[in-house]
């Protein structure tokens, strides 16, 4: 998968990317419910599911976008610039807008990565990037990178005002597979002035992550506490070896990241083996219980992390840390939470 490109893309809507370049085997791509009125929820709930359900995962493809056009996203969830590979099912989903949710919705769910015998390796996925990067929302990162075998990608619920009890928020990103899979070589490398200032709007993540994972998340911006019990992010496959991380790199050549965002970093490198990643959470009032790591059996090994920076970096909010860089084997990553 190869995008390039020379000019100014602007995208005004809720999950409404810039720049989605994908590589998955094993079923999944791109779901997304947003809404501009009240969506009143019946007693099922809103379930996402990506990922196929079969004799055997699939391995992703190489993913290798080029990018040197302005990127502007103004919308909750919309990421400007992705580069995914990943084995065993998944992509990206998610959900916003604002929620009526009455007192019997049985849950908000998104679950990324199929049900099979093999979860399948991810592959290279690189992002090169030299032109300017700006993101306005919620839950919007700047640029992504991910290789992933097990199942995952990103997950992301940003709802405005939220009424109702829901009995929980759950996010599963990780399949149900024998075997977990290995992720390659994830980097970013970029140039120019990269900006956020929504909560959890990472300006740079990459990961590498063997036995399925990624990022997920929930930002809520006004309206009662998750009811029941809470959020609940799982990030890792749920069955068989964890699968190994490999090499992750963050490079900024030139320019500047900033982030003005709770929960914002500005560059997060993660290269885990056995299943995790990254779980953040803005204005939920209630408890949150986050799982990183697979399941299974063995947990995996983990891979270099390189992080090469020349920018000036700069974060205002809270836990929205410079750098967090992360070699972690047999499964873990990043919480971050902000009430």
């Amino acid at each position: 998968v190869n995008v390039t490109g020379n000019t100014t893309v602007k995208t005004g809507g809720a999950l409404s990317d810039a720049l989605l370049a994908q590589g998955i085997g094993g079923g999944g791509g791109f779901g997304g419910l947003a809404v501009d009125d009240p969506l009143v929820l019946g007693p099922a709930g809103a379930m996402l599911f990506l990922g196929a359900t079969g004799a055997g995962g699939g391995d992703g493809t190489a993913t290798t976008p080029t990018n040197s056009n302005n990127l502007i996203t103004t919308g909750a969830g919309a990421l400007a610039a992705v580069a995914q590979s990943i084995g065993g099912g998944g992509g990206q989903a998610g959900q916003s807008g604002d929620y009526d949710l009455g007192s019997n919705v049985l849950t908000l769910s998104a679950t990324l990565g199929g049900n099979s015998t093999s979860g399948g390796n991810g592959a290279t996925a690189i992002l090169t990037n030299t032109g300017n990067i700006t993101t306005g929302d919620s839950n919007a990162l700047a640029l992504l990178s991910q290789s992933i075998g097990g199942g995952g990608g990103v997950a992301s619920f940003s709802f405005g005002t939220l009424t109702g009890s829901p009995l929980g928020v759950t996010e599963q990103l990780g399949g149900a597979e024998t075997l977990g899979g290995n992720g390659a070589l994830a980097r970013v490398t970029t140039t120019g002035i990269t900006s956020t200032t929504g909560a959890l709007g990472t300006a740079l993540l990459v990961q590498s992550i063997g036995g399925g994972g990624g990022f997920g998340s929930l930002a809520v911006t006004s309206g009662i506490p998750v009811g029941g019990h809470g959020f609940t992010a799982t990030l890792g496959a749920t069955k068989g070896a964890g699968g190994t991380g490999a090499v992750a790199d963050a490079e900024v050549l030139s320019g500047s990241i900033s982030t003005t965002g709770h929960a914002a970093p500005a560059i997060v490198a993660q290269s885990i083996g056995g299943g995790g990643g990254f779980a953040a959470n803005f204005g939920v009032n209630n408890a949150a219980i986050v799982n990183l790591g697979a399941s299974g059996g063995a947990g995996g090994d983990a891979g270099q992390v390189t992080v090469n920076s020349a920018a000036v970096i700069s974060t205002t909010g809270t836990d929205s840390h410079a750098i967090v860089a992360q070699s972690i084997g047999g499964g873990g990553g990043l919480f971050l939470g902000v009430d």
